[in-house]
């Protein structure tokens, strides 16, 4: 769709701290970028290449038309999932193989900046990746970050110098603090630990900010971390140390290494001396989590008999006034770098196995039931906390794979991970971890048996039909082999789903209707029952079964409710928006769509939020707003992966192109593509709201704060009983019960501290007025 579309996509994090200097280099990176299509930023760690990367990278981003993407890489330990990252990157989703040659494919007609950042331990992954891509994408150039050089044709390298200083000779002045980057830089760092007595410019000692500086290399790293030490320690008390009792400034590696890197050791090395023997215990067990990690999982896998919870939040607060770890929101955060310090004192200590055993177990733990049923109850809570986890599952499954002994335990965890895979747009990464747990892990047991069905569903999700038929068929031998009963009731449902995602609605039916039978003869709660009916809701939808879409679809959404199923109760809800439209109740498919649209919105699944906004498009047109319409389609195709959801489902892809058709007729050629670039050009926050309608008084949900904490689903109903409609009405619109209507609406009353309907109407009324959007209870 909209092939002419412009894509305007950007992906780089805010600055959270004054970006220092490097006016030279970047003025050298930029000149080099117009000379090759790949420059290499190489230097020791911690000499500033990502920072120069992305302020580089923002300068440039108007020249190229589908603008910046940023792809990390450091929390990233698997070469094979290189190319789904840099998919994922680009908003782009691909086929089942997501090989080097399907990033090239999608990658072929943009004009993008690639940003690859902290490539150094995938090197060989990266060279196939950007040699590849620069032979068949003309439009693509490639920044990348790295320890060393990528060795390429074509590359040209800019090794990223530390900041500039003052010689000894020269005479400082106050005011020369600003001339020299490093020193710019330290004071900068300095000051902001202490705002409310920082000194003026001209009574900053800068020969003594000169001196440590000169001490530390001018690495910018090693700068910061000192920096800290000046909120304890008078900065003049450090000037003076001799080397004798700064060891760390003087130390040298091996004369094979990079001599910078013998100094970005020594930096850490000397947070590491200044550290308690607690601290220094808790930064290396630190080392073995991921992307972060919340108090809750650093107490569970850091305290010990010898460590015990008390002192861990004592040295977990020191390390967090030494800079060692950073505090964020909730979660603690290593560098990459002094993490990889950490994994060196883990490893000397003999404390790895048993550390990395209990990060395991913690983690596994997360995706299990806390009462011990089949399956956690996907909820949004849930989710929301597995992807803010996502480095650390990696981290875990990655273990699991790295000792045979531990195979087992990372089939059990993958499979039971069912739910974050399909409900946080993962589908190929769960894809990847299960085949090869599978391939490894060759035990008949029921975990294999999960294995097997959770990795065809995914497959049929993903287009691969024939692999999810092999998966069922497999699933469904061995269950029978074990007298496994929810196997072979689970295996008859991926049957189904490949062959109604393989495009043959009608043949499907049957399947999953048999599927349903068998779902219902296993012990509850089964999640998997509500979503077997769902799906076979979605079948009748597009095989024109719309008795049995209606009938199935409404016992998915009530089973779901009641077994705490909030991402199968979503999905349902999705294609009972599907069926309103079909049945002409255009207004009743966009208060759904839209409640979707915000419950996915949650946990970032671009899938669900993608095809909803598609179905939104569609009820624009229907009712007469083809501008709109349009625009919304130009939201979908810039989410950029409903055409390729719809791909799988051949009359969603058949209408899709049918509606495409006639919005053309309608506006014409170019009225159409500029509203789909419009779409397309929203940044993602800006293009959800925009198909929420929540800048308008007609549809704005009812948002709340921690006193008036409704759920999506009572917001929605809120805005049903603002709007004067009856449980019956807003039961028939939801395709809900009206019990469930009713305990939903005495939830909202409770909640709100209410004794009618009218109060919420009348509260809906007057936060819909407010200009700020602020409680009206305030």
């Amino acid at each position: 769709m909209a092939s002419t579309a412009t894509r305007r996509v950007e992906n780089l994090p805010s600055d959270l701290s004054r970006f220092i200097g490097r006016r030279a280099e970047t003025a050298a990176v930029k000149r080099l970028m117009t000379e090759s299509r790949l420059v290499t930023l190489t230097g020791v760690g911690g000499v500033g290449k990502t920072r120069l990367a992305i302020h580089v990278a923002r300068q440039v981003h108007l020249a190229f038309a589908d603008g910046v993407r940023l792809v990390t890489l450091a929390d990233l330990a698997t070469p094979e999932l290189l190319p789904t990252m840099v998919l994922s990157a680009v908003s782009i989703s691909g086929s089942a193989s997501a090989g080097v040659d399907e990033v090239a494919e999608q990658l072929a007609d943009r004009e993008l900046l690639l940003l690859l950042d902290n490539c150094e331990h995938l090197a060989d992954a990266c060279a196939h990746l950007v040699t590849t891509l620069l032979q068949r994408c003309p439009g693509l150039r490639v920044l990348a970050t790295s320890r060393e050089r990528l060795r390429v044709d074509g590359e040209v390298v800019y090794v990223v110098p530390p900041l500039p200083l003052p010689t000894e000779d020269v005479q400082l002045q106050p005011g020369d603090i600003l001339r020299y980057d490093a020193l710019a830089l330290f004071v900068d760092r300095a000051s902001a630990l202490h705002a409310d007595r920082s000194p003026g410019i001209g009574d900053i000692d800068a020969e003594n900010v000169a001196r440590l500086c000169r001490r530390l290399d001018g690495l910018p790293l090693a700068i910061e971390l000192l920096a800290a030490r000046t909120a304890a320690i008078p900065l003049q008390v450090l000037a003076d140390r001799p080397d004798d009792q700064l060891p760390v400034l003087s130390m040298t590696g091996s004369r094979s290494a990079p001599v910078r890197h013998h100094t970005l050791r020594a930096a850490i090395e000397y947070s590491y001396e200044l550290c308690s023997e607690p601290a220094r215990l808790l930064w290396s067990r630190l080392s073995v989590f991921a992307g972060g990690a919340t108090l809750e999982s650093v107490l569970d896998v850091c305290a010990d008999g010898v460590m015990p919870c008390s002192e861990v939040e004592a040295a977990l607060t020191e390390l967090v006034d030494k800079s060692i770890v950073a505090f964020d929101a909730d979660r603690y955060r290593m560098l990459a770098t002094i993490r990889a310090f950490g994994s060196e004192r883990l490893r000397a200590l003999g404390d790895e196995l048993v550390v990395r055993s209990a990060h395991r177990d913690h983690f596994a733990a997360m995706t299990a039931d806390p009462v011990g049923a089949a399956w956690p109850p996907a909820t949004w809570s849930r989710l929301r906390r597995l992807a803010a986890d996502h480095a650390n599952l990696r981290a875990a499954l990655e273990f699991c794979l790295s000792d045979r002994s531990e195979y087992s335990a990372g089939l059990h965890m993958a499979s039971r991970m069912w739910t974050f895979w399909t409900g946080c747009g993962l589908g190929r990464e769960g894809r990847h971890w299960l085949g090869e747990l599978l391939a490894v892990s060759q035990e008949a047991s029921s975990d294999r048996v999960t294995g097997l069905w959770v990795d065809g569903c995914l497959a049929a999700v993903d287009g691969d039909h024939g692999h999810a038929l092999r998966r069922a068929e497999e699933c469904a031998s061995l269950a029978a082999a074990l007298g496994d009963a929810p196997g072979i009731a689970h295996a008859k449902f991926v049957w189904g789903m490949a062959r109604l995602f393989g495009g043959h609605a009608e043949d499907a039916i049957s399947d999953l209707q048999a599927a349903v039978e068998l779902e219902r003869e296993l012990p509850a709660p089964n999640p998997v029952l509500p979503t077997s009916l769902m799906v076979l809701g979605m079948a009748g939808c597009l095989a024109g079964s719309l008795d049995l879409a209606r009938e199935t679809l409404t016992e998915a959404c009530e089973l779901a409710q009641a077994c705490g199923e909030e991402l199968v109760e979503s999905w349902a809800r999705l294609y009972v928006g599907l069926l309103a439209l079909l049945e002409g109740r255009q207004d009743d498919a966009v208060v759904t769509l839209r409640g979707v649209l915000a419950d996915h919105r949650m946990v970032d699944d671009v899938g669900a939020m993608s095809i909803a906004v598609e179905l939104l498009a569609w009820a624009a047109m229907d009712l007469g707003d083809d501008v709109r319409a349009a625009e919304l389609m130009g939201v979908s195709n810039g989410l950029a992966v409903a055409v390729a959801q719809l791909a799988g489902l051949e009359g969603l892809r058949s209408w899709h192109h049918d509606r495409v058709t006639e919005l053309k007729k309608r506006l014409g050629s170019r009225e159409f593509e500029r509203a789909v670039n419009q779409g397309i050009r929203r940044p993602a926050g800006d293009a959800i709201s925009f198909a929420l309608e929540e800048s308008t008084t007609s549809s704005q949900p009812l948002r709340h704060d921690d006193t008036w904490a409704l759920t999506a689903r009572e917001q929605q109903i809120a805005l049903l009983v603002a709007q004067g409609q009856t449980n019956k009405q807003i039961a028939s619109h939801l395709v809900i019960s009206p019990r469930t209507a009713e305990g939903h609406v005495q939830s909202i009353l409770a909640k709100l501290g209410f004794t009618s309907r009218a109060q919420i109407a009348a509260a809906f009324a007057r936060r819909t007025a407010s200009p700020n959007g602020t409680d009206v209870r305030a």
